[in-house]
């Protein structure tokens, strides 16, 4: 028997249908566990690419719905990856995952998350919140970007390293940071630089450059209350040629 519909012994109804080997390939209950255990699944399409083929021809759209009330930060949808291999305990590398809650005047906001395996635990990478902030490391971004790095290991590895690998002619261009802001404005500034102590490099808005100080009155202005300290700029040439 290749397909059956029988009744089962809680008296709920079930589909199943196998091969001539026999072997079970789909099974369909009333209730209870269902699986297909052979071959692509085709959703819109008769040619199903891989295990699981979605494809549409009107409406775009694919609709993943779970419910959770009360507190904020509940998942409602968890994507878990898992890496199945034999002789090695099966282990969960990655999960994509949506968060909801509740806000105090009832309206829903949603988060997303990233989290990968680094050999020895599942931990979050990357977080979108409900307002459009990004966090790297940071599961609580206060800003459109917001990346916080733990750096375990003294080895001076950056937080954020940017590079260009373009080398044709008229590129290279790494880094442009814009204020959209007309020049002039000394209530902001476009770049700050800092430690847990204090700021050592500060642009103003109107251009000003300060070092040690977040006040610069000149286009560089250099202050520095370390004692016995003779000089705040050092110049030196290393070029041993003749200039």
């Amino acid at each position: 028997v290749i397909a059956s519909v029988i009744e089962t012994g809680s008296g709920d109804g079930a589909l199943i249908l196998a091969t001539n080997a026999p072997v079970t390939s789909v099974l369909l209950r009333g209730s209870g566990n269902n699986y297909i255990n052979s071959g692509n699944v085709g959703i819109g399409t008769v040619s199903p690419d891989g295990i699981l083929h979605v494809e549409t021809q009107g409406s775009t759209e694919v609709f993943l719905k779970g419910s959770r009330g009360g507190s904020d930060n509940l998942p409602i949808v968890t994507l878990p990856i898992w890496n199945i291999n034999n002789g090695v305990a099966d282990t969960q590398v990655a999960t994509i995952g949506v968060l909801t809650g509740i806000t105090s005047n009832q309206t829903q906001k949603g988060q997303i998350y990233f989290s990968t395996n680094n050999g020895t635990s599942l931990t979050e990478r990357m977080r979108i919140d409900s307002s459009g902030n990004v966090g790297i490391g940071e599961t609580n971004p206060s800003s459109s970007l917001t990346v916080a790095y733990n750096n375990i290991v003294n080895n001076h590895t950056p937080a954020v390293f940017l590079r260009s690998k373009n080398s044709l002619a008229g590129s290279g261009d790494v880094l442009d940071v814009y204020a959209n802001r007309g020049d002039g404005f000394t209530d902001g500034y476009i770049a700050k630089f800092r430690n847990d102590v204090d700021t050592k490099l500060y642009i103003r808005g109107d251009g000003n450059v300060g070092i040690g100080t977040e006040s610069p009155d000149a286009k560089l202005e250099i202050e520095s209350d370390v004692n016995n300290q003779f000089y705040s700029v050092f110049v030196k040439n290393t070029n041993a040629g003749s200039s």
